[in-house]
């Protein structure tokens, strides 16, 4: 298991798929989550079947709203940059990032503080 702050590894992984040939602009939604932030009901469940993009999702929602590195010229020209808020919440939060992909070996005591 993983657990990194505010690195730069949603927005390398974002970058990859915004520089693909087939990129999809879904940045609409960034829009949505923004009008949750600081409200009772910012906490967010992604649920949708596999290979539906929920990381690509994610990657994409880290890079916009994390503080690791400024990351306006992958946003322009997508759909959020039109939004009233983007500026408001670019690259303004804490980003904690946890990886459950990778799990100790058995027997390895593990413990988090």
């Amino acid at each position: 298991m993983a657990l990194h702050l505010n690195t730069n590894a949603a927005y390398k992984d974002f970058q990859m798929l915004r520089n693909d040939r087939y990129f999809v602009d879904k940045s609409a939604m960034i829009e949505k989550v923004s009008g949750r932030v600081k409200t009772k009901n910012r906490f967010l469940c992604v649920m949708k079947p596999r290979r539906f993009g929920k990381t690509s999702a994610l990657n994409m929602l880290g890079a916009y709203y994390g503080k690791a590195c400024p990351t306006g010229e992958l946003f322009e020209g997508l759909a959020v940059s039109g939004s009233r808020s983007y500026e408001e919440h670019l690259n303004q939060y804490n980003l904690i990032s946890l990886t459950l992909n990778e799990l100790p070996d058995r027997g390895t005591l593990m413990r988090i503080i």
